[in-house]
């Protein structure tokens, strides 16, 4: 039995011994954190920027724009509604896009308005509860029912699609 204690305390204590040797090594293998310097204030006038504002592009038109009369009158009218959240350059809406494309012009295309809203239009967004590009919206009766985002798979997009007309 002193022989089981002494080697178990000899493996506790050479464990001990490697862990702080290791921590130690790592502590002196980070880099010293410096501050970085404060740049004095200018006296004067501060200079004008000279970059000038950059343009947001708007994303191209797959689908037809959302239009807000066009969509209350198919809400109305009862029919379901797909919307499509879309930013220029985004790379979900880039893989989204052509699927998406390929799939309401086959022959198994849903029963549905298609509207393609740009994510930049904060107030359409913020109206939706949309933050991110790739999302889709399917509304009836003014009603979200669905919501899918980022898909890009063929097979979840025709997946979620085919849930439409069950609603």
């Amino acid at each position: 039995m002193a022989r089981y204690l002494t080697r178990r305390f000899a493996n506790t204590i050479t464990t001990a011994l490697i862990c702080a040797v290791s921590h130690v090594a790592v502590a002196q293998q980070t880099a010293p954190v410096v501050a970085a310097p404060v740049k004095p204030a200018a006296v004067g006038p501060a200079p004008a920027p000279t970059a000038t504002p950059v343009a947001i592009q708007k994303a191209q038109l797959l689908f037809p724009a959302f239009n807000d009369a066009q969509y209350r009158g198919s809400q109305t009218a009862g029919r379901p509604t797909l919307l499509v959240f879309a930013q220029h350059g985004h790379p979900v809406w880039l893989k989204q896009a052509p699927t998406l494309q390929v799939i309401m012009r086959s022959a198994d295309r849903i029963d549905a308005d298609v509207f393609q809203v740009d994510i930049t239009d904060r107030a359409v967004c913020s109206g939706f509860k949309v933050t991110a590009p790739g999302t889709i919206l399917v509304m009836k009766d003014g009603m979200e029912r669905l919501r899918g985002n980022g898909m890009v798979r063929e097979a979840a997009l025709k997946k979620f699609l085919r849930l439409i007309p069950t609603l």
